[in-house]
């Protein structure tokens, strides 16, 4: 007889990825971290399940998860929908924000049972390539946080971004279109997260993040 599914998953695709059993028995410190994130991809079911495979997962630690990346993917949802909006009202089919997403190791990788890697920082480019015509200029932007407990966030123009994830190298995000070269960068990026946090969260995750215990332990923490 052929066998299931699952026991396909288990005893062929552990060769080559991560199983949803990497994580079992590890309590709470990780969470199965989206790359490409389940919430922008409502719009169709077939890919917002498709966000939950394996090959779409990163451990990442649950606090840096929940509390602090999680609002600014609610900020780039927010920020996409805006591109959308004022490229119609001006005419402009440039209509698309451009993102990347990312981990990046750390210098002293820690891994999970010996088999998933855990990543030292999430990260996340922008790029709006713009349509100068329309009066819509271009705009880029980079942020990465470290992959721990009780972590912050750091917002920089997009070739300075590109500076720290290739180590100073040469590398582009976005080789061939505008945003390869100098762009205008996303002022504020930092001060309209925290501005919209609240509202991106859940009832559960406002408690959770912005109780006096996570505040205090952050601060002793630091």
């Amino acid at each position: 007889s052929n066998p299931s599914f699952g026991h396909l998953q288990e005893s062929h695709c552990g060769d080559c990825q991560a199983l949803d059993s990497d994580y079992s028995g590890c309590g709470t410190t990780f969470n199965r971290g989206h790359i490409n994130p389940n919430s922008i991809n409502s719009k169709d079911a077939e890919v917002q399940d498709g966000t939950f495979s394996m090959l779409n997962v990163a451990p990442q630690e649950a606090d840096f998860n929940q509390c602090v990346w999680q609002p600014y993917e609610c900020a780039v949802g927010r920020i996409a929908d805006e591109v959308y909006k004022n490229a119609d009202k001006a005419g402009s089919k440039s209509k698309t924000l451009y993102v990347i997403t990312g981990t990046k190791l750390g210098n002293c990788t820690a891994w999970i049972k010996g088999r998933v890697a855990i990543p030292g920082f999430y990260w996340k480019a922008l790029c709006y390539p713009g349509d100068e015509s329309a009066g819509l200029r271009p705009f880029g932007v980079g942020f990465y946080g470290p992959n721990v407990d009780c972590s912050t966030m750091t917002s920089l123009p997009l070739d300075e971004f590109e500076a720290f994830l290739y180590d100073g190298g040469e590398g582009h995000l976005f080789p061939g279109s505008v945003c390869a070269g100098k762009v205008d960068n996303w002022e504020g990026l930092d001060e309209y997260v925290a501005g919209i946090a609240h509202d991106c969260r859940n009832e559960h995750i406002q408690k959770t993040c912005e109780s006096s215990w996570r505040e205090k332990r952050c601060k002793y923490s630091g």
